[in-house]
């Protein structure tokens, strides 16, 4: 497996940068957007978090598991965490909301309630994965675990506390917004003419193209959720006591791709955690990065990049660019 593991390294690095560039590129486009922008916001900056991060990880543990950057494993292994909850409970905004317009929920909505929903939303978006990284904390043994070809990741003790404080959470939430995935398609299907006049009213192709997206990373994240869970209660080996899970927190653990690629389960365990980040910012951008507005979006970064390399702009472009950002 030792081979396998290093040649998919060698290949995710483009694939890593390719998704982070294709989704930050984006950002100002659904930044500016007036509606369902929270969830899809969030979306692209966990998304984008993780594939810079397994990037930069790929590149530098490449072939190697020596303790290089202390400092960047703390701070990477924590957003690892943060980033992989953040990115499917952004999902989850993003599906709730579709849910909400689909049922006109969201049609003449108070000031009051619009903040509460925006609450509710960063609450899921933010405050979940927050609420992980505590909890990875009471479960986590070591720093962090260096992978040899993966990088820094997360050291999460097996143990009978570590299933309900922390693994069991990526499959709660996959299924919560597949239940809301289903709801959405079955009132858009029942309510047909109705759903079609507010969708291509008010929210034209975005709506098809965000219920797409969840739908794609929600048939990813539930086997992927499963798989950890499984693996997490096949290989409990005692109870948790504090004590004897912080016993050796300072150590660093370094693992051979020898050793944690040696049964094809825990190599794609391990694997997915990096490709699927990369897989759906690569998706994202196949929905949203080809549209007239993409486009515009990339003509103002080029144009906002010869501006600050001090080359000559036209007084039309520059009309152009205070008209567009204004």
């Amino acid at each position: 497996m030792k081979l396998q593991a290093l040649t998919t390294n060698h290949v995710y690095p483009v694939f890593g940068f390719l998704g982070f560039f294709s989704t930050v590129i984006l950002m100002p486009m659904h930044f500016r957007a007036k509606d369902l922008n929270v969830g899809v916001l969030l979306f692209v900056v966990w998304t984008s978090i993780l594939c810079l991060v397994f990037s930069v990880n790929s590149i530098v543990w490449n072939n190697s598991m020596a303790d290089v950057a202390p400092a960047w494993c703390d701070i990477s292994s924590r957003l690892i965490t943060a980033s992989t909850t953040g990115n499917q409970t952004a999902l989850l905004c993003i599906v709730r909301c579709l849910y909400r317009i689909v049922t006109m929920k969201v049609m003449n909505q108070s000031s009051s309630e619009v903040r509460i929903d925006l609450l509710i939303n960063l609450s899921l978006g933010i405050g979940t994965p927050l609420l992980l990284l505590v909890f990875q904390y009471i479960v986590v043994s070591h720093r962090y675990v260096i992978l040899e070809d993966i990088g820094c990741f997360p050291a999460i003790a097996v143990t009978t506390l570590g299933i309900p404080l922390y693994r069991i959470w990526p499959i709660i939430i996959a299924l919560v917004s597949s239940v809301y995935a289903g709801l959405t398609v079955y009132v858009t299907i029942q309510r047909r003419a109705r759903s079609r006049n507010i969708i291509d009213g008010q929210y034209p192709q975005r709506y098809w193209r965000l219920l797409s997206l969840c739908g794609i990373g929600i048939i990813c994240a539930l086997p992927d959720a499963l798989l950890s869970l499984i693996l997490g209660f096949f290989h409990i080996t005692t109870p948790y006591t504090w004590n004897f899970v912080h016993s050796e927190f300072s150590d660093i653990l370094q693992i051979p791709a020898s050793e944690w690629a040696r049964h094809t389960v825990e190599q794609l365990a391990v694997e997915s955690h990096r490709w699927f980040p990369a897989f759906y910012a690569l998706i994202f951008f196949a929905f949203f990065g080809l549209t007239k507005e993409a486009r515009r979006c990339y003509y103002l970064s080029c144009l906002w990049v010869i501006q600050h390399l001090g080359f000559y702009r036209s007084t039309e472009d520059a009309r152009f660019v205070r008209l567009e950002t204004s």
